[in-house]
């Protein structure tokens, strides 16, 4: 943050402000990210933002097998805030405004998914059938992928403006006044594989 008050007159000045702010929360998913390749999913799913990943893999009896892959970040906040004090006579006048630019990338790999389970083993007998032999044999009962990007890089600012006035219009009564105005813009995708969000 960068703040400078400047004083025009014993009765008047104006703080002005700057500051930014990163955030950066990275790759959401932790472990060793060589066990798709070593696992033998690498052929089938991709490549997802340059790291090897596992989809989730459900089979029927047994637990679940997913390494996926999620990141939140660098999302920068800059905001320019000003701030004003004015006495005249028995006023007090504040004012200011502030604009805030919010900006971040995002992606999930998400609608990427498996199901295994013993119909596919069963002969079509009820009660039949084992939903490990199903995956040994590659015979989902269900599969999915994402076709298309889901990358969000995103942009939106928040604007602010305020009047106040404090009158004291006797020894024993001060009338506070005063309006404000903010408007947040809804956050638009400039990759454009989403309209905006709030």
């Amino acid at each position: 943050v960068v703040s400078e008050t400047h004083l025009f007159s014993p009765t008047f000045l104006i703080t002005s402000r700057f500051g930014l702010q990163r955030l950066d929360y990275g790759n959401a998913t932790a472990g060793d990210h060589t066990v798709g390749e070593r696992a033998g999913t690498v052929d089938v799913f991709p490549l997802y933002h340059g790291q090897d990943v596992i989809p989730p893999i459900s089979i029927a009896g047994y637990a679940s097998l997913s390494q996926g892959l999620a990141y939140y970040g660098p999302q920068y906040l800059l905001s320019w805030i000003v701030d004003g004090h004015k006495i005249s006579g028995s006023h007090s006048f504040d004012f200011g405004g502030s604009i805030v630019r919010t900006t971040f990338k995002t992606d999930n790999q998400s609608g990427t998914q498996e199901q295994f389970n013993t119909t596919q083993t069963s002969n079509f007998v009820a009660g039949t059938g084992f939903a490990l032999a199903s995956f040994m044999l590659g015979l989902p009962d269900s599969a999915g992928r994402v076709i298309g990007s889901s990358e969000g890089d995103y942009y939106g600012n928040a604007y602010s403006i305020y009047f106040q006035d404090n009158w004291r219009v006797t020894p024993k009564l001060t009338v506070n006044l005063g309006l404000r105005w903010d408007y947040a813009s809804p956050m638009i995708n400039s990759i454009g594989s989403g309209t905006f969000i709030y």
